[in-house]
């Protein structure tokens, strides 16, 4: 799927925009988790039964920007990685970050 960067004073209006058409986005971490240079915070994003899993991402060589990083395949963030997120969702909210007119940064594998 793919990393979309954001300036940090869009967070509000790209978090309300991936909550449209009856998506809910729960936090799984309590609050940020720091990984060397960056930090983590996961969200389930779910809508009925299906679910995918939203990674927001900062990094040290973008300072004033967060990453949205949305995948199917979230190894490198839960381990071990039992998580399967539903791929129609998964496409749909990939699809509305790069409609955002964000930076597109990669494919989101890593």
């Amino acid at each position: 799927m793919s990393e979309v960067a954001f300036t940090k004073d869009r967070f509000s209006e790209i978090m309300t925009m991936l909550s449209t058409d009856r998506v809910t986005l729960t936090s799984i971490d309590p609050e940020p988790v720091q990984r060397r240079n960056s930090t983590w915070q996961r969200y389930e994003a779910s809508r009925d039964s299906a679910m995918a899993m939203l990674v927001l991402h900062t990094r040290w060589e973008l300072p004033d920007h967060v990453v949205f990083i949305l995948s199917r395949d979230m190894r490198r963030v839960c381990r071990p990685s039992t998580w399967s997120g539903d791929t129609k969702l998964v496409k749909e909210l990939d699809r509305r970050l790069l409609d955002a007119d964000g930076w597109y940064l990669g494919d989101g594998k890593g």
